[in-house]
């Protein structure tokens, strides 16, 4: 089973998929959140703003460079981009939304993407 997507901003990059892996996640575990997009242009970076919200609050954010780990430029076409985030050892069960949200260097909306995941109780060990 795949996480639950929504595109949350029309821009650049059409966004066609959203997963986070595994399902579900347990604290202290490295997630993998994926976004799948298609673009008629090619990006030189930008920025990545990543923001988790649990119970319709925000309990983190983060900016950063948007080729952090990716292959840069994004060049024109489909393709899936990988995300990593390691979760806190003390991240309470629930539902969460994470939202990613990707600007090129002048400041225009390439996507945004709100995924849905679950964090279960206790350690994957």
């Amino acid at each position: 089973m795949t996480a639950d997507w929504r595109s949350c901003g029309s821009g650049k990059f059409e966004v066609t998929g959203g997963s986070a892996a595994p399902r579900p996640a347990h604290p202290g575990q490295e997630v993998a959140f994926t976004v799948d997009v298609n673009s008629d242009v090619e990006v030189g970076g930008g920025t990545l703003d990543v923001q988790v919200k649990y119970l319709g609050f925000k309990v983190y954010s983060s900016s950063g460079d948007l080729c952090e780990g990716l292959p840069c430029p994004l060049p024109a076409g489909p393709q899936t981009l990988t995300f990593k985030q390691q979760l806190p050892k003390v991240a309470p069960p629930g539902s969460y939304v994470g939202v990613f949200q990707a600007k090129d260097h002048g400041g225009s909306l390439l996507f945004c993407v709100d995924l849905d995941f679950n964090i279960a109780l206790g350690s994957s060990s």
